[in-house]
């Protein structure tokens, strides 16, 4: 399975790291660590898995809610290795092997912060998420 990050999620976070270098850059801590190790990526897509990643932290896997009857969309929430919430958000889409995929691969489609954003459906992340999403269909 294959761990890529979308373009605007980039940009997401180039965003977030200009306002928080160390609290991004644990996220992308255990973004790397994660997408080092296959047996990681795989569980992305088991629902409320929690992923220990040893002294880095963990993250908790879930579906987005709002969106789960039109889109394969999940949230990644992560803690640091002090058990202490980073406030960040990714959320990404998960498209399993087919026709046109060899492989399964997950796509981070955006990174927010969890005080700016709470997965509503109408909210301009969640609608440009879903724009991204379908163009990866």
């Amino acid at each position: 399975m294959n761990l890529l990050i979308h373009p605007n999620a980039q940009n997401d976070i180039r965003a977030l790291l200009a306002a928080d270098v160390n609290g991004v850059g644990k996220l992308l801590a255990l973004l790397s660590a994660i997408r080092a190790d296959p047996a990681l990526i795989d569980r992305l897509n088991i629902q409320g898995e929690d992923i220990e990643l040893d002294e880095l932290g963990k993250v908790n896997a879930l579906k987005m809610q709002a969106v789960k009857k039109i889109a394969d969309i999940w949230r990644l929430k992560a803690w640091d290795s002090g058990n202490a919430a980073i406030p960040y958000r990714l959320l990404y889409g998960f498209f399993p092997a087919g026709q046109y995929r060899r492989a399964p691969q997950i796509h981070i489609l955006a990174a927010a912060a969890r005080n700016a954003y709470n997965y509503e459906p109408d909210h301009h992340l969640t609608r440009r998420v879903l724009a991204d999403y379908r163009d990866l269909v």
